[in-house]
Order: structure tokens, then sequence, then C-alpha cells
């Protein structure tokens, strides 16, 4: 159901798999039924439609037989479908959709409880990302859902939240579990948290390494105290997600490159050509900078630099106990001030 100006609305209906049609609501009275799909397609079990404020109406469906997540618009008739992505779990649908008023833009929400994944696709007509992973779950089955907030919610000017909701199996009780994340969707840099790109590894209180994306808050965390250069245990109290539009590759002589935001608010410990040893903006740094290895204990030169403009870019807030920093890809990664 669809709020339309001038006391109008509009209205998908469908069986649990059939012909997606639609209605609009004005002067009074329904109109005549309208075909949303092509005909000869069926809508798979769910369908979402929006407004944006205007008398345009928004429709995102699954059809049945070949999988296909389809888009389609009305201003006074039904667009062809444009095509956002094909889905990967067949006839067993568990996925959701929502509208972010910051960016104009949807996000297609997914659950494949074969993987225990949780991906998303965003876009608007004509432009559309590729499956980004957002979280991964455990103890996922088929009869496993997930829900976000219709629309972003406002934190500041520059920053919206998208709530995402899921259900899981607790691999140690068996009992269901509700899960709640949030999705930060900003329009330059990321959150507070000090915002890395998926698959950096982070490193835990025993030395082991995971993706960023498989945190979970209350996880133990390998820090580095540089005020009295001792390793220090922290507990991760805060985890979120952060859709960014930039991002900046930082390679060095050795390791993995650290993805981060361009965010002047990010700062890494860095060693000035002079000797000279200080909290720098990444956006700040220069090749022949050396940043701190908190690994191996040792400083390690800058290579290259390389911005990217543009685009969606998925990236973690994490926000450890005391002294605040983290172990990324090796690197000492503070969280923003």
């Amino acid at each position: 159901l669809a709020s339309l100006p001038s006391g109008q609305m509009y209205i998908l209906y469908w069986p649990f798999w059939g012909q997606l049609n639609g209605t609009l609501w004005s002067s009074g009275s329904w109109g005549s039924r309208e075909r949303v799909a092509p005909s000869g397609t069926y809508v798979q079990q769910t369908a979402f439609c929006f407004t944006t404020g205007n008398s345009t109406v928004y429709a995102i469906w699954q059809e049945r037989t070949t999988q296909k997540l389809q888009f389609a618009t009305r201003t006074s008739s039904w667009s062809t479908p444009q095509l956002i992505a094909t889905a990967d779990t067949a006839t067993n649908a568990r996925w959701t959709a929502s509208y972010d008023q910051l960016q104009s833009k949807w996000y297609v929400i997914y659950y494949n409880s074969t993987t225990n994944q949780i991906y998303q696709y965003s876009g608007t007509p004509g432009s559309w990302s590729g499956k980004t992973l957002l979280y991964t779950t455990q103890g996922a089955t088929s009869s496993m859902h997930v829900g976000s907030y219709y629309t972003t919610g406002q934190i500041n000017t520059s920053t919206y939240s998208l709530g995402i909701f899921w259900s899981q199996t607790n691999n140690t009780s068996l009992h269901n579990q509700l899960m709640f994340a949030n999705e930060t969707i900003a329009t330059g840099g990321g959150g507070g948290g000090g915002s890395v790109a998926a698959g950096t590894l982070i490193t835990l209180a025993d030395g082991t390494q995971v993706p960023v994306q498989n945190l979970k808050v209350g996880m133990q965390l390998l820090s580095y105290d540089m005020a009295t250069h001792q390793y220090v245990i922290t507990t991760l109290t805060r985890f979120e997600t952060v859709m960014t539009y930039n991002q900046m590759v930082i390679s060095t002589s050795t390791g993995e490159p650290l993805i981060v935001d361009q965010n002047p608010a990010q700062k890494l410990y860095v060693k000035l050509p002079d000797g000279t040893v200080t909290l720098m903006s990444v956006t700040d740094l220069k090749v022949g900078y050396d940043l701190f290895n908190a690994i191996s204990q040792t400083w390690v030169p800058i290579t290259n630099i390389h911005y990217e403009n543009g685009g969606n870019h998925l990236m973690y807030d994490v926000y450890p106990t005391s002294p605040g920093n983290y172990i990324a890809n090796g690197y000492l990664d503070p969280f923003k001030m």
C-alpha cells in the first residue's frame, strides 16, 4: 500500500504466488485492475510498493519461475520491469525491501539460509549494485525470516540508518533468536567507529583473525596501547554496518592493504619522515609515511594510496573498550574521534 498526494493511494495485490496486480484509490473509489508484472509471469510470495512523496508508484517483486528480482514504476501506467538481480535461493524467497530517503535509493535485502548469509542489492532505476554481503548468520533454516524498516530514519543531515532484523538458531542452545542490526548510510564518510571494508581481518584476543563482517558484540579483540607499548584485551561493545560512497585503499610494503572510507575523522598512527609519531587523518596520508603494524610491532612505509569516488562501499564501524584501538589487517586502527 502506497500513500499518494490528494488523498489517493495505490495497492498491490496477488495470490500466494500468481499475477501481480494493482489498483488506484482516487476520489472515493477504486479504479480498475492494472497488471503490474508482464502477462504470463507470477510473483513469488512477496512484493513491495513504494512512493517517494509524488504521484509515482514503485514496485519490487521476485518472479516465481525465473527468480528475477524486478523493479517497475507507475505514473499513469506501469513501465516495463527492469532487472535488479537474479536470486540464488530458488523458490525459498526470504527477502525485504526498503527506501533510503538520504540517497534516494532502494535497498533489497536477501536471506540465504543455505549459506547463512544476508546480502543486499541497492540502487536506482537503471543503476543497481552487485550483491554485497551484509551479515553472516548461524543455524539458519528454510523457515527463517528477514525484515527491515520501510524507509531509513534520519540521524543527522548527512547520515541515515536502516534497521534490519532476522531470525536464526543459536548453535549452542538450539533456541531461535531474533537479531537486529543497523546499516548506516552516509553522504560522505561512514559512522563514528573507524570504518573498514568488508573482508578486513580483525585480530581477536587469542591471536586468530576473522573477517570484520563476522564480528559480534561481546567478542574480545586484541589491541595495542601506544602509551604503554603493551598488548591489551578489549571487548567489542558496538558494531555497525555502514554504506559509504567513496573509499581509499592504503597499500604498504608488507601485508594486506587497509581499505577505509575517506573520512577526515578516521585517523591512523603514523610516523613521519622526521621520526615524529602522530595520529593523522587518513585523508592527510602520503606515500612514504609509515603505518604501525601492531602484529610485528614495526613501522611499514605506505607505497600507494588509491582513491575511489562514487559507487557503493560496504564498511563496518568497530567500537571496542579502552584504549579503543583494534587491529585491522595488522594495522592499529583507532575508532573515530
